[in-house]
């Protein structure tokens, strides 16, 4: 997948297209990583960097923290902050639903995007593990961003399952590009 930079706000700030969705990409405002040298025979820290996003998918703000590669048609998350939060703020008092793997929907491959569909935006995240007991297929949720609720089962449904709910072929077509990257 190519990721596009198309517009530089300010240095090192970005607004960023990542999966359909448009996202303001901000520098690190920590101090840079400290190298921590081994003790005695110990191994050095290894350090990961991270990436977050955050977006909008109709009229809630999506975020996904934790993502470290972009590979294909799915990205991989650091497992200790991997998570994508959707905020609604409709009604009185806004909502929030977070998304981990703890919950079962981040995975070892995974993907977001925005969809427009009959019954307006719908949030569709798909996910895959790489272990060889897994099947070579994404797992789809599909989410009503302003409801923040499931259209789909809580554990996921099938490409078939999650075109039907949101008119479109959107993942069939993502699980035939990811079948090709293999």
């Amino acid at each position: 997948m190519k990721r596009v930079y198309f517009k530089a706000l300010a240095a090192n700030t970005f607004v960023y297209l990542f999966m359909g969705l448009q996202f303001l990409c901000l520098p690190a405002l920590a101090e840079p990583a400290m190298d921590i040298a081994p003790i005695g025979e110990n191994k050095a820290l290894t350090v990961t960097e991270s990436k977050s996003f955050s977006g909008a998918c109709g009229t809630s703000t999506v975020s996904v923290y934790g993502v470290v590669d972009f590979p294909g048609s799915y990205f991989r998350v650091d497992y200790d902050v991997a998570k994508i939060i959707v905020r609604s703020s409709l009604g009185a008092v806004p909502k929030t639903l977070s998304l981990t793997a703890e919950t079962g929907v981040i995975s070892d491959r995974n993907g977001v995007a925005c969809v427009a569909s009959a019954k307006g935006a719908r949030l569709l995240i798909w996910s895959q593990c790489a272990g060889t007991q897994c099947v070579p297929e994404f797992v789809f949720f599909v989410v009503d961003p302003a409801r923040l609720v499931f259209l789909t089962p809580r554990s996921g449904c099938n490409a078939k399952c999650a075109s039907r709910l949101l008119g479109s072929r959107k993942p069939q077509e993502l699980n035939a590009a990811y079948l090709q990257e293999l």
